[in-house]
């Protein structure tokens, strides 16, 4: 069995808590971390209830920079425990059991009753309520399951359930009224897949269903509406539950979560909580929290550079309109054909398929692209084939080197073979990245538009 769980520095000290509780009822399950952070933290090592560490960069999630820059922390951990599920599937091939927990949840039992029901169905959700006398407006809003917790069994039914969520939870896995991160998307699974909907009232017990659960102890057990509670959801409520609803100091449940804080409290809590999410920052130090709106609205930003957070702001936003004069012929460069065919630099006029947007990356480095088609221009095969203007995206390929060469003169070499880009007088007047040096063919006046 595989217990895994996906968090970020600031949230280790749950996830200590979670193994650790998983651990002392379950010892034989492996717990296996998802940490989402640029690089592994010293205190996500040697924890004795870890038995993998896998940093969320290392899990081949396509292009996984620009799906960071746009999610915050919260709805990068939901993106990523969709994903997680294909990643555990192929990497313990010998498992049958996968189960997902909020690193915010405390085992209080084994999870007997929930292997049985894994038996029968190859896909386990548990709904928020079970009773509809107690439901409210806000369901509409969180849906019907709690992402905090899932579980399946090895089958085929379960690949193609975890490729559709991560699927649609990778690109909208926000934290708005329509998503709810990754959340929402399974109100339609059972419609799809063979779900089974557990109602067993000791699993994913929580301060949003503790109304319909009457917690006891027996026998030094917790139990919830007389079955045993196997584990209790804290979500971010536990603050609310103590300084807002004044509990009783003698309840069950005041025991269970005062027991829990302490615990957190013993394994990290105040220094890891503090501790800054590494990709809320640009590699220089730069915060990203000012711009991630703006790539919400405008994804292809975060593509401009392969890893984003290795630039900057100016590097996502500094751009200008310009058009390209071939100093040989004198004539401007088009994206010919609305962008159908190579660049060639045969206009004398400027029209709209003469319009680029030149992009500052890194440095001198800069990237096209064409305002005829909105796509980049690119250095086809490799530097082996004709400038055409045809990508979605910023890669070496679409990346030049520009070097001014003063009295408004500029050459662009090519990152994806270190040639110059050259004006083919043989041919169409098309552009390709040939020359080894700069000369009349290779020169270029740019006019910001």
């Amino acid at each position: 069995m595989i217990i895994s769980t996906v968090t970020a520095a600031n949230y280790l000290h749950r996830a200590k808590v979670m193994a650790r509780s998983v651990k002392r009822h379950m010892p034989d399950a492996k717990v296996v971390v998802c940490l989402i952070e640029k690089d592994m933290i010293q205190e996500a090592m040697n924890v004795p209830w870890f038995d993998e560490v896998i940093l969320a960069k290392d899990l081949g999630i396509p292009h996984f920079p620009q799906l960071m820059l746009k999610y915050n922390v919260l709805e990068a951990i939901c993106a990523v425990v969709t994903l997680f599920y294909s990643f555990l599937l192929n990497r313990f091939p010998s498992e049958k059991y996968f189960i997902h927990l909020d690193s915010d949840v405390q085992v209080m039992n084994r999870f007997d009753d929930l292997i049985r029901a894994l038996d029968e169905k190859p896909i386990v959700l548990t709904p928020h309520f079970t009773n509809s006398e107690f439901l409210k407006f806000d369901t509409l809003f969180f849906g019907v399951y709690n992402a905090g917790f899932s579980a399946i069994r090895r089958s085929d039914e379960a690949h193609r359930f975890v490729q559709w969520w991560g699927e649609r939870s990778y690109d909208l896995g926000f934290f708005d009224h329509i998503h709810f991160a990754n959340q929402k998307w399974l109100d339609l699974a059972p419609g799809f897949f063979d779900v089974y909907s557990f109602q067993h009232p000791g699993y994913n017990m929580a301060f949003w269903n503790i109304h319909e659960r009457n917690l006891v102890i027996q026998d030094g057990v917790y139990l919830t509406n007389g079955l045993p509670l196997c584990f209790f959801h804290y979500s971010n409520s536990v603050f609310h539950y103590f300084f807002q609803s004044n509990p009783d100091p003698g309840s069950p449940l005041y025991q269970m979560v005062s027991g829990y804080l302490l615990e957190s409290i013993e394994l990290g809590q105040y220094a890891l909580s503090k501790t800054p999410w590494s990709y809320n920052y640009f590699d220089n130090g730069e915060t990203v929290e000012s711009i991630r709106n703006e790539v919400r609205s405008n994804p292809g930003l975060a593509f401009r550079l392969p890893d984003p957070f290795k630039g900057s702001s100016h590097s996502l936003f500094s751009d200008d309109v310009v058009a390209l004069q071939a100093l040989v012929n004198q004539l401007w460069v088009a994206a010919e054909n609305q962008g159908v065919l190579p660049l060639c630099a045969n206009r004398y006029s400027i029209g709209p398929w003469e319009n680029f947007r030149l992009i500052y990356l890194d440095g001198d480095k800069i990237a096209l692209q064409s305002l005829a088609n909105q796509k980049y221009v690119t250095a086809e095969l490799g530097g082996e084939g004709e400038l055409i203007a045809n990508r979605d995206h910023i890669g070496p390929w679409e990346t030049f080197l520009h070097l001014d060469f003063g009295e408004g003169r500029s050459a662009f070499k090519s990152m994806a073979n270190d040639k110059f880009v050259t004006v083919d007088l043989e041919g169409q007047c098309s552009l390709l990245p040939r020359a080894a040096d700069v000369g009349l063919n290779q020169l270029f006046y740019i006019s910001k538009l």
